[in-house]
């Protein structure tokens, strides 16, 4: 969950950015759903990276080896 201040500058920069003015839950969802895409987003990257070192490592890429 985002803090109240960031939330505040969230909805700050939305109603710059887009003329939208947005009630304090309202932005506060979008910033938590912001930040849960990131969080999917940094562990598939983490996986990616981890499934290139072991394949790097043992030489057995399978599919990978086709893909990179």
């Amino acid at each position: 969950m985002i803090s109240e201040k960031l939330t505040k500058e969230l909805q700050e920069i939305i109603k710059a950015e887009y003329g939208v003015d947005l009630s304090f839950a309202e932005t506060a969802k979008v910033g938590n759903d912001l930040v849960e895409s990131f969080d999917i987003l940094a562990k598939i990257d983490f996986l990616n990276k981890r499934k290139k070192q072991i394949c790097q490592k043992t030489n057995e890429c399978g599919i990978m080896k086709m893909l990179t």
